[in-house]
């Protein structure tokens, strides 16, 4: 059995649709206001699992949408001067 395996045993695949680590920035800014929906109305563990991503990434992203709405959800770009 591969480590990755045994990372996995006994844990449910995962939607590819639903792996946020995986996706471009463009891709997670589409899926963000979805995924911050979900964990509001199931919680935020629940929604971790579900967008194979952490916890404190969901509730980072609770925190924006509270404080500034779904235009809150996007990604900051500095630009390179």
């Amino acid at each position: 059995m591969s480590s990755r395996e045994k990372r996995n045993f006994g844990k449910s695949e995962i939607d590819p649709e639903h792996q946020f680590s995986t996706k471009t920035i463009a891709e997670r800014e589409e899926i963000l206001p979805e995924m911050v929906r979900y964990a509001l109305a199931r919680g935020v563990k629940c929604a971790a699992r579900k967008y194979n991503t952490y916890p404190k990434v969901v509730r980072h992203w609770i925190n924006k949408y509270q404080e500034g709405g779904i235009d809150a959800l996007k990604y900051k770009y500095k630009d390179k001067e």
